[in-house]
């Protein structure tokens, strides 16, 4: 989303952060923006993006009210949040 791209993703590079995965249910450019930020890796189910796993933290950026359950499950499976 729009948040993602305009802050989070340009904050994670500039500290020198790996981004491992995109995922994002209902974005139609999703695999673009995974090439403007040299990310290899694209899902459209968190779940599906949680169990490949090869990430140490999960940086969640849908509406807050999605939140929580994803919050949880990536606790839940070791990840940071």
């Amino acid at each position: 989303g729009k948040i993602a791209q305009l802050g989070h993703l340009p904050g994670y590079l500039e500290a020198g952060v790996e981004i491992a995965a995109l995922c994002d249910n209902n974005h139609p450019g999703l695999e673009e923006i995974a090439s403007t930020y040299h990310v290899r890796h694209c899902y459209r189910d968190w779940r599906e993006m949680l169990a490949e796993g090869g990430f140490q933290a999960v940086s969640i950026c849908p509406p807050p009210f999605l939140h929580a359950d994803m919050a949880v499950e990536c606790a839940k499976q070791g990840y940071s949040v």
